[in-house]
């Protein structure tokens, strides 16, 4: 049991055995939807759950809203957790470091949503032009470690950096584009605003009780839900005030805290082995009965979703690191060669989680979401067979 902890405490182990669990989930949501048990399945995702606190709010949702709305909350919060870590001392801290795979991420992200303009300009289906800007880190991690032990350590690095990258653009894209409902209301900004004040200031006086910060992130949480904001912002906003810094106790002087590392370590096995798995259980069913498969990938839809991911990541990330090159923009700190971004950009089209999210907040419509998942998945599983032929014969100096 120590063992099986141990390993999951590792975070390229557990972003692997947590690709493994999506893919699973994935399969088992698509027999269930498609099976004579689909009512079972529907109802589940269905089902009403009641929250109540201390009789200030009460909300009654589906267990798929409380998902989708809820516990990918503290998703987001743990990505915000990793952003911060890595701008204090990660991959971030120096502007070296971080020009590289910012300046690569945003031209993955840029193509891809071109891309997809270019196949549903001037339609209503515009609004699905950020589904394809996401890299999926646990998927497309998991993907490259079946790869075997040939692949470079820094081809792995210099993924889940970029796919933080992605993380962040897409946060920024749901917060501006993307609402939970048609009317943006002004008093519960402000209370969003006084909340996110309210810990900002903790941050600054050095308050390094989480407890604090999870409760007034509770009501931060709720605020921009009533907003008409996306109430995933929350994650984001907490994360990067949970203090980043090193208190030591006063009753034990060897022993030192540091509420970031803390907390990050506590969100990150049930982030990885429960609510990520479960987004992709009860948000990856596509009912093949009601969708024609041959006509999902000729629709606009399907084609700017598949040739965003497929085409426009590698492009836009080959591209990206060549023009920064060649205008001596950046630099290349991970030793890793020109094509190598290549075959990063391919696996990076690999996108999933996040990208499922986005198309659930921009169709309305059944077979048009439908169209926009079926189109995900064969886009991730075109880029993980297109990925591992470009590693298969690329050769690499760097072993793990």
């Amino acid at each position: 049991m120590i063992k099986y902890i141990n390993f999951l405490q590792k975070k390229k182990s557990l972003q692997i055995l947590s690709g493994i669990l999506l893919i699973f989930c994935t399969l088992i949501s698509l027999i269930l939807i498609n099976s004579n048990y689909s009512h079972y399945y529907v109802a589940f995702k269905n089902f009403n759950i009641s929250i109540s606190f201390f009789s200030i709010f009460l909300l009654k949702k589906s267990v798929q809203y409380w998902v989708n709305d809820g516990l990918m909350t503290i998703f987001f919060l743990l990505i915000g957790l990793e952003i911060k870590k890595e701008i204090i001392t990660g991959k971030f801290n120096t502007f070296n470091q971080a020009i590289l795979p910012i300046f690569v991420g945003i031209g993955g992200m840029i193509i891809p949503a071109l891309i997809y303009i270019i196949f549903n300009y001037n339609t209503e289906n515009i609004k699905g032009w950020a589904i394809p800007i996401a890299t999926d880190i646990a998927f497309s991690i998991s993907i490259l470690s079946l790869y075997g032990k040939n692949i470079s350590k820094n081809i792995f690095l210099m993924l889940s950096t970029i796919a933080i990258i992605d993380d962040i653009g897409s946060i920024i894209v749901i917060t501006l584009f993307y609402k939970n409902n048609d009317h943006i209301l002004i008093n519960y900004i402000i209370y969003s605003f006084l909340s996110f004040f309210i810990l900002i200031i903790l941050n600054k006086i050095k308050i390094y009780k989480l407890s604090i910060y999870i409760f007034i992130g509770i009501f931060l949480w709720y605020f921009l839900l009533k907003s008409g904001i996306h109430s995933a912002i929350t994650g984001i906003l907490i994360g990067l005030t949970i203090p980043g810094s090193i208190k030591k106790q006063i009753k034990k002087a060897r022993k030192y805290i540091n509420p970031l590392y803390k907390l990050e370590k506590i969100l990150r096995i049930p982030v990885y082995i429960f609510i990520v798995p479960m987004f992709a259980f009860l948000n990856a069913s596509i009912k093949f009965s009601n969708i024609n498969i041959y006509k999902c990938m000729i629709n606009p839809i399907g084609l700017g979703i598949f040739f965003g991911l497929c085409l426009g990541k590698t492009l836009g990330i080959f591209i990206s690191n060549y023009i920064g090159n060649y205008f001596k923009i950046i630099t290349m700190p991970f030793d890793l060669k020109k094509q190598d971004f290549f075959s990063i950009g391919i696996i990076s089209g690999i996108g999933f989680t996040i990208s499922i999210f986005i198309s659930e907040l921009s169709f309305d419509n059944i077979e048009k979401l439908a169209i926009a998942k079926l189109s995900i998945l064969f886009a991730s599983i075109f880029a993980s067979m297109l990925g591992y032929i470009s590693l298969k014969f690329s050769k690499k100096s760097n072993i793990i």
